[in-house]
Protein backbone atom coordinates (compact mmCIF):
# COMPACT_ATOMS: atom_id res chain seq x y z
CA UNK A 1 0.00 0.00 0.00
CA UNK A 2 1.08 3.25 -0.76
CA UNK A 3 2.50 6.11 1.66
CA UNK A 4 4.53 8.51 2.69
CA UNK A 5 7.73 8.35 3.71
CA UNK A 6 9.81 9.55 6.81
CA UNK A 7 9.83 13.30 5.50
CA UNK A 8 6.21 14.13 5.66
CA UNK A 9 5.20 12.11 8.33
CA UNK A 10 5.17 15.38 10.44
CA UNK A 11 2.49 16.70 8.60
CA UNK A 12 -1.40 16.43 9.64
CA UNK A 13 -3.50 16.24 7.09
CA UNK A 14 -6.72 14.91 9.02
CA UNK A 15 -8.67 12.72 6.61
CA UNK A 16 -7.72 14.04 3.26
CA UNK A 17 -6.82 11.07 0.64
CA UNK A 18 -3.61 9.89 -0.28
CA UNK A 19 -4.05 11.88 -3.40
CA UNK A 20 -5.14 15.09 -2.08
CA UNK A 21 -2.39 15.04 0.54
CA UNK A 22 0.43 14.71 -2.14
CA UNK A 23 -1.44 17.42 -3.92
CA UNK A 24 -1.77 19.85 -0.75
CA UNK A 25 1.70 19.21 -0.12
CA UNK A 26 2.85 19.90 -3.46
CA UNK A 27 0.63 23.08 -3.51
CA UNK A 28 2.18 24.25 -0.50
CA UNK A 29 6.02 23.99 -2.05
CA UNK A 30 5.07 26.11 -4.70
CA UNK A 31 2.80 28.39 -2.71
CA UNK A 32 5.80 29.11 -0.56
CA UNK A 33 8.55 29.53 -3.26
CA UNK A 34 9.89 26.65 -2.15
CA UNK A 35 9.53 24.97 -6.07
CA UNK A 36 10.04 27.80 -8.09
CA UNK A 37 7.79 28.99 -10.95
CA UNK A 38 9.78 27.07 -13.91
CA UNK A 39 11.29 24.31 -12.49
CA UNK A 40 10.43 20.76 -12.98
CA UNK A 41 8.81 18.14 -10.88
CA UNK A 42 10.61 15.22 -10.78
CA UNK A 43 8.32 12.18 -11.19
CA UNK A 44 10.93 9.49 -9.61
CA UNK A 45 12.39 11.88 -7.37
CA UNK A 46 8.63 12.52 -6.25
CA UNK A 47 7.59 9.03 -6.12
CA UNK A 48 10.86 8.34 -3.72
CA UNK A 49 10.13 11.34 -1.32
CA UNK A 50 6.70 10.21 -0.76
CA UNK A 51 6.76 6.52 -1.01
CA UNK A 52 4.00 6.01 -3.43
CA UNK A 53 3.72 4.73 -7.09
CA UNK A 54 2.99 6.88 -10.35
CA UNK A 55 -1.07 6.75 -10.33
CA UNK A 56 -1.23 9.25 -7.15
CA UNK A 57 1.18 11.46 -8.23
CA UNK A 58 0.36 11.99 -11.77
CA UNK A 59 -3.66 12.27 -10.04
CA UNK A 60 -2.10 14.45 -7.70
CA UNK A 61 -0.22 16.58 -10.90
CA UNK A 62 -3.92 16.68 -12.10
CA UNK A 63 -5.27 18.65 -9.27
CA UNK A 64 -2.45 21.16 -9.54
CA UNK A 65 -3.06 21.46 -12.83
CA UNK A 66 -6.90 22.73 -12.47
CA UNK A 67 -5.44 24.75 -9.63
CA UNK A 68 -3.27 26.76 -12.32
CA UNK A 69 -0.13 25.79 -10.53
CA UNK A 70 1.90 23.98 -13.01
CA UNK A 71 1.21 23.42 -16.84
CA UNK A 72 1.73 19.31 -18.16
CA UNK A 73 3.50 19.55 -21.21
CA UNK A 74 3.22 16.41 -22.98
CA UNK A 75 6.80 14.10 -23.50
CA UNK A 76 8.38 16.78 -21.03
CA UNK A 77 7.18 16.43 -17.66
CA UNK A 78 5.53 18.76 -15.62
CA UNK A 79 6.97 21.94 -14.53
CA UNK A 80 5.68 25.06 -11.99
CA UNK A 81 4.05 27.78 -13.49
CA UNK A 82 5.87 30.93 -14.00
CA UNK A 83 3.88 33.80 -12.96
CA UNK A 84 3.13 36.61 -15.05
CA UNK A 85 1.82 40.41 -15.30
CA UNK A 86 -1.13 39.51 -17.03
CA UNK A 87 -1.60 36.52 -14.21
CA UNK A 88 -1.36 39.68 -11.77
CA UNK A 89 -3.78 42.53 -13.44
CA UNK A 90 -6.17 39.66 -14.30
CA UNK A 91 -6.53 37.99 -10.75
CA UNK A 92 -6.71 41.68 -8.53
CA UNK A 93 -9.55 43.81 -10.06
CA UNK A 94 -11.77 40.40 -10.29
CA UNK A 95 -10.97 39.36 -6.65
CA UNK A 96 -11.32 43.12 -5.50
CA UNK A 97 -14.85 43.01 -6.89
CA UNK A 98 -15.58 39.80 -5.47
CA UNK A 99 -14.14 40.30 -2.08
CA UNK A 100 -16.60 43.35 -2.25
CA UNK A 101 -19.58 41.60 -2.37
CA UNK A 102 -18.81 38.97 0.00
CA UNK A 103 -18.38 41.66 2.48
CA UNK A 104 -21.63 42.80 1.94
CA UNK A 105 -23.05 39.49 2.50
CA UNK A 106 -21.26 38.97 5.26
CA UNK A 107 -22.44 41.96 6.91
CA UNK A 108 -25.88 40.83 8.27
CA UNK A 109 -24.01 37.53 9.26
CA UNK A 110 -21.06 38.48 11.32
CA UNK A 111 -21.62 37.95 14.93
CA UNK A 112 -20.13 39.74 17.60
CA UNK A 113 -16.82 36.40 17.80
CA UNK A 114 -16.59 36.86 14.13
CA UNK A 115 -16.01 40.71 14.98
CA UNK A 116 -13.23 39.75 17.89
CA UNK A 117 -11.59 36.96 15.77
CA UNK A 118 -10.76 39.99 13.07
CA UNK A 119 -9.77 42.16 15.93
CA UNK A 120 -7.16 39.83 16.89
CA UNK A 121 -6.01 38.79 13.56
CA UNK A 122 -5.33 42.56 12.95
CA UNK A 123 -3.60 42.92 16.05
CA UNK A 124 -1.78 40.02 14.77
CA UNK A 125 -1.03 42.05 11.73
CA UNK A 126 0.22 44.62 13.71
CA UNK A 127 2.72 42.50 16.00
CA UNK A 128 3.85 40.84 13.29
CA UNK A 129 4.55 43.91 10.80
CA UNK A 130 6.39 45.36 13.79
CA UNK A 131 8.55 42.47 13.74
CA UNK A 132 8.93 42.58 9.95
CA UNK A 133 8.03 39.27 10.02
CA UNK A 134 6.71 38.57 6.32
CA UNK A 135 5.90 35.05 7.13
CA UNK A 136 3.20 35.65 10.02
CA UNK A 137 1.85 38.57 8.80
CA UNK A 138 0.34 36.98 5.68
CA UNK A 139 -0.92 34.34 7.91
CA UNK A 140 -3.07 36.93 10.22
CA UNK A 141 -3.85 38.55 6.88
CA UNK A 142 -5.32 35.39 5.67
CA UNK A 143 -7.11 34.81 8.81
CA UNK A 144 -8.63 38.32 8.31
CA UNK A 145 -10.24 37.66 5.20
CA UNK A 146 -11.34 34.29 5.41
CA UNK A 147 -13.47 35.71 8.86
CA UNK A 148 -15.68 37.59 6.63
CA UNK A 149 -16.06 35.57 3.16
CA UNK A 150 -16.81 32.73 5.16
CA UNK A 151 -19.61 34.77 6.70
CA UNK A 152 -21.19 35.63 3.32
CA UNK A 153 -22.45 32.04 3.01
CA UNK A 154 -21.98 31.90 -0.70
CA UNK A 155 -20.60 28.27 -1.13
CA UNK A 156 -19.82 29.44 -5.17
CA UNK A 157 -18.09 33.38 -3.69
CA UNK A 158 -16.24 31.13 -1.56
CA UNK A 159 -14.87 28.51 -3.18
CA UNK A 160 -13.92 31.23 -6.18
CA UNK A 161 -12.16 33.85 -3.60
CA UNK A 162 -10.42 30.79 -2.83
CA UNK A 163 -8.68 30.02 -5.61
CA UNK A 164 -8.00 33.93 -6.37
CA UNK A 165 -7.08 33.96 -3.39
CA UNK A 166 -4.37 31.50 -3.44
CA UNK A 167 -2.97 32.76 -6.35
CA UNK A 168 -2.21 35.75 -4.58
CA UNK A 169 -0.90 33.83 -1.56
CA UNK A 170 1.57 32.57 -4.21
CA UNK A 171 2.41 35.92 -5.74
CA UNK A 172 3.00 37.14 -2.70
CA UNK A 173 6.14 34.84 -1.31
CA UNK A 174 7.27 34.74 -5.43
CA UNK A 175 8.07 38.07 -5.21
CA UNK A 176 8.77 38.50 -1.29
CA UNK A 177 6.52 41.03 -0.78
CA UNK A 178 8.06 43.54 1.70
CA UNK A 179 7.49 46.47 -0.68
CA UNK A 180 3.79 46.43 1.49
CA UNK A 181 3.21 49.70 3.15
CA UNK A 182 1.87 47.92 6.42
CA UNK A 183 1.09 50.85 7.93
CA UNK A 184 -1.60 51.72 5.44
CA UNK A 185 -2.76 47.93 5.05
CA UNK A 186 -3.67 47.90 8.91
CA UNK A 187 -5.15 51.73 8.68
CA UNK A 188 -7.42 50.21 5.99
CA UNK A 189 -8.26 46.92 7.67
CA UNK A 190 -8.88 48.71 10.99
CA UNK A 191 -11.47 51.06 8.82
CA UNK A 192 -13.31 48.09 7.23
CA UNK A 193 -13.55 46.37 11.05
CA UNK A 194 -15.11 50.08 11.88
CA UNK A 195 -17.83 49.44 8.86
CA UNK A 196 -18.44 45.91 10.02
CA UNK A 197 -19.34 46.97 13.42
CA UNK A 198 -21.40 49.94 12.72
CA UNK A 199 -25.18 49.97 12.83
CA UNK A 200 -25.20 52.49 9.96
CA UNK A 201 -23.07 51.23 7.54
CA UNK A 202 -23.19 52.00 3.90
CA UNK A 203 -23.08 48.57 1.87
CA UNK A 204 -22.31 50.86 -1.18
CA UNK A 205 -19.18 52.07 0.95
CA UNK A 206 -17.88 49.33 2.57
CA UNK A 207 -17.75 47.33 -0.70
CA UNK A 208 -16.20 49.96 -1.98
CA UNK A 209 -13.46 50.19 0.44
CA UNK A 210 -12.88 46.43 0.53
CA UNK A 211 -12.74 46.73 -3.20
CA UNK A 212 -9.94 49.91 -3.14
CA UNK A 213 -7.97 47.99 -0.99
CA UNK A 214 -7.23 45.26 -3.30
CA UNK A 215 -7.14 47.36 -5.54
CA UNK A 216 -4.28 49.44 -4.56
CA UNK A 217 -2.20 46.28 -3.60
CA UNK A 218 -1.54 45.03 -7.14
CA UNK A 219 0.96 48.13 -8.17
CA UNK A 220 3.59 47.06 -5.33
CA UNK A 221 3.73 43.36 -7.24
CA UNK A 222 3.85 44.53 -10.57
CA UNK A 223 6.99 46.91 -8.92
CA UNK A 224 8.16 43.95 -7.71
CA UNK A 225 7.86 41.66 -10.73
CA UNK A 226 9.65 44.53 -13.51
CA UNK A 227 12.62 44.71 -10.31
CA UNK A 228 13.06 41.22 -10.75
CA UNK A 229 12.81 41.39 -14.60
CA UNK A 230 15.72 43.86 -14.20
CA UNK A 231 17.98 41.87 -12.33
CA UNK A 232 17.42 39.38 -14.44
CA UNK A 233 18.45 41.23 -17.62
Amino acid sequence: MASFGTNYDRHNYGCLSLVDQVAQILSEKILTGEAKGGSRLNEEQLKVEFGISRTPLREAFRILDKKGLVEVLPRKGVFVKSISKKDIQDNFPVRANLEGLAAVLAYPNLKEQDIQQMKEALEAMKQSAQNNDFYEYTCNHKDFHEIFISAARNDVLISTLYTLRMHTLWHRYTFQYYQQDFKESISLHSQIIDLFESEHTSMKDLEALVRYHIEIAMQPFLKAMDKLENVKD
